[in-house]
């Protein structure tokens, strides 16, 4: 594609214009890049919404990490999963605060039960996956397929792929990413590494 289109793209008034037109003409999003070295603190005063689970048990393990970007936590989940936190705003069920325009969003999917937890992952990202700005995140964390034992939390943990997925192709021409992680039990220490990386302008493009 040429730098022309590349640079068009980047300006929101042509690329406005041109899909009121119907024009077929590729107008892609600029996707953020890093401009310099690993910082970090490489969120620093961006939001990020953490969701869980009512059986979730990543927060001792999420809470450090996001933390440890910079970023304005917004998190819901139990008491206990909130406390894990510290001194951070919870979102009043699943209706984020008024004016909030998220970077990322990562929900703790482990501890699934079956296909009511489903309905859970769902109702947390329908209301703010409108509201992830450009370039944002979307990330999953839950345990492995066969680490469950239950047939309904096995088929629930397959489906969160699919559910990912489709995230990601709803969010994609906004030059949004959308990724599952699956967290082995004895692997939690390794999940840092990780989830910094695809919360980080590496990771673009990668969905």
């Amino acid at each position: 594609m040429s730098d022309f289109f590349v640079n068009l793209g980047r300006k929101p008034v042509a690329r406005k214009i041109i899909q009121t037109l119907g024009l077929p003409v590729p107008v892609p999003q600029y996707l953020a890049r890093p401009d310099g070295p690993w910082t970090q603190g490489f969120l620093e005063g961006k939001h990020v919404v953490s969701g869980h689970l009512p059986g979730a048990v990543l927060a001792p393990t999420l809470a450090p990490i996001l933390s440890g970007t910079g970023a304005v936590l917004t998190v819901m989940g139990t008491e206990e999963q909130r406390g894990h936190y510290g001194n951070i705003a919870v979102m009043d069920g699943n209706q984020p605060p008024e004016g909030l325009r998220p970077h990322a969003l990562v929900f703790d999917a482990t501890g699934l039960t079956g296909a009511a937890d489903l309905r859970l992952v769902y109702d947390f990202f329908h209301s703010l996956i409108k509201k992830v700005g450009t370039c944002g995140r979307v990330i999953i964390v839950s345990r492995p397929p066969d680490e469950y034992t239950k047939p309904e939390a096995v088929a629930a943990a397959r489906a969160l792929e699919g559910f990912t997925r489709s995230v990601g192709r709803e969010t994609g021409r906004k030059g949004t990413t959308a990724q599952t992680i699956y967290v082995a039990s004895d692997a939690d220490n390794r999940l840092e590494s990780v989830l910094r990386f695809l919360l980080s302008k590496h990771a673009a493009y990668i969905s």
